[in-house]
Parts: C-alpha cells; structure tokens; sequence
C-alpha cells in the first residue's frame, strides 16, 4: 500500500501506510519482520530527500537486522546508511557504511546486493573524485547486473560512468554508456531518463562520427516520444 501511494504521488499517505506497517510489526515482536518494513520505510524517506531521518531509521534496522542473523537486510540498511552520509557530505561515512555493506551482501550470498554496494562505492569514488578507483568498482557491478538482467539497477550504474568517461575526455566510451543507459531506461518504461541521457550521448556520437550509435539514439528518443504522446 506504501508503494503504490507513492507511485500515486501521495507521499504523506505512503508515509503513513509504512508507519501503521511498523507499528504493526512491532506489536508482533517479530525482528525479522521488523527489520524487513524498517529496511523499507529508511528506502521510502530517502526517496524523498530527508535523509537525517532516513539515516536514523536505517541505522534501527541495520541494529534489528544484524540481531535478526538477516545479512541481506544488514546491507539494505547499509545501502541508505551509506547514501544519506553521502548526501550529507560525509563521504568518509559513506565508504565506510557502503564497505560493511559489501560485506554483509557478500556473507548473505547475494550478489544483486553486493553489486549494489560496489555501486555505491563507485558513487563514492566520483564524489571523491577518484574516477580511476571509480570505474574499478562500476566494472564487477556492470557484469552482475548485466549476467541478473536487472536494467534498473544498471541504469544508474552506467549514466554515472558514462558521465566520468565525459570528464576524463573519452567521449567514445562516454557515447557508449550513456547509449546503454538510455536502453536501460528504455527497458524500465522511464521514458524522461531516456531523453536525459539520449540528447547528450546523441550530441556525443555525431561529435566523434559514430553514426551507428547516433541511429540507435535516435531510435530510442523517438520511441520514448511516441510512449509520452510527443511524437
């Protein structure tokens, strides 16, 4: 019910749907559920930028998880503790919560889950600007994903490096991540990060004569439009 009132738009109702799920499983007692609805809720918080309180009820549920002997939820807990550091400036805390995140992903023998943390260390990286080190942790992360075929977890993951190809002056691997990435949101139905990442690959691609990745562009925005009603 969370969920789908905030795909709705109602953050207030979502919000309140998380907090009576909550209430209920403490009522229960039960950690293992706890740990599951508070790994959900710091998720929801975050989503909409508070992260001092995102930070705060992620940081509970890394505590009830660990408690629970649930790894996979430690590093759900993880992954917000780490990106509301990030958010707030404290990049040191952020590497510090995405590690033990990789570890406990690593222990609970979940692969989507560690890939996610080499995600958010690259992230880390880039707000360090450690591009190298960067790209180091994007690559083991772009194969799981890939190898899993979870385009939404990719997407991110290849408009970032894609951006630092940009910086760095590599505008052909630049063209083709930000190619993929524009496919990767083709995929999910985002047809908006279609555009944000289609238009600056396109201007790209013609800038260094790649007109076969300039076509599939092209291919890809006008689709994007006619889903919208743009076209």
């Amino acid at each position: 019910l969370a969920v789908h009132r905030l795909q709705l738009g109602d953050a207030d109702g979502s919000l309140g749907a998380s907090a009576e799920a909550e209430q209920i499983a403490r009522a229960l007692a039960d950690p293992a559920l706890l740990a599951r609805v508070l790994v959900a809720r710091a998720s929801q918080i975050g989503g909409l930028c508070r992260w001092a309180d995102a930070e705060t009820v992620a940081r509970e549920a890394e505590l009830t998880a660990r408690q629970a002997g649930l790894p996979r939820m430690v590093a759900g807990a993880l992954n917000v503790v780490g990106t509301a550091r990030r958010e707030q400036g404290d990049l040191a805390g952020a590497r510090s919560a995405h590690t033990a995140e990789l570890e406990a992903a690593t222990s609970g023998a979940d692969e989507a889950a560690a890939a996610t943390a080499r995600t958010n260390l690259g992230n880390v990286a880039i707000a360090e600007q450690r591009f190298d080190e960067a790209l180091e942790w994007y690559g083991p992360a772009e194969q799981t994903f890939r190898r899993l075929d979870v385009p939404a977890q990719l997407l991110p993951l290849l408009a970032n490096r894609g951006q630092v190809h940009q910086m760095l002056g590599r505008h052909a691997e630049a063209v083709a991540d930000l190619t993929d990435a524009a496919e990767a949101a083709s995929r999910t139905g985002a047809d908006a990060d279609v555009r944000q990442w289609a238009e600056p690959a396109l201007g790209l691609a013609y800038q260094i004569g790649d007109v076969a990745r300039a076509e599939t562009l092209w291919a890809l925005l006008a689709s994007a439009a006619r889903a919208t009603g743009d076209d």
